[in-house]
């Protein structure tokens, strides 16, 4: 007859003790620390107008594009003259973004076209 192998004579795993990493834990808690308080900075208030980007209104462009829209006051709807005001405005808004002043230039065409309307 052949041996028949019972389950009790087949060799038993040995059993691994897992350890917490002390290092692992806490590089993981100042991670969610950072991320938290980055979370906590972005949505903080500040006196800025939005409290993701804490930009402040360019105070120059915001003058400069009043300015420009008080040109189109005495303006009739269809003249030449307001649609060359309203080219210049747009130019002066391109040349902004051209430059690399993409804030300013929002804030001059938002003050622009807030006193056209």
């Amino acid at each position: 007859m052949a041996k028949v192998q019972h389950i009790t004579n087949v060799a038993r795993r040995k059993k691994v003790r897992r350890r917490i990493h002390k290092g692992r834990v806490s590089a993981a808690m100042v991670i969610v620390a950072l991320i938290v308080v980055g979370i906590v900075y972005a949505f903080s208030t500040d006196e800025c107008e939005s409290p993701i980007t804490h930009r402040h209104e360019n105070v120059d462009a915001v003058a400069a594009g009043e300015r420009d829209a008080a040109k189109l006051r005495g303006l009739a709807s269809e003249s030449m003259e307001r649609q060359q005001v309203l080219l210049e405005i747009k130019a002066r808004e391109a040349t902004l973004r051209q430059h690399g002043f993409n804030h300013a230039a929002d804030d001059y065409i938002n003050s622009s076209t807030a006193h056209i309307k």
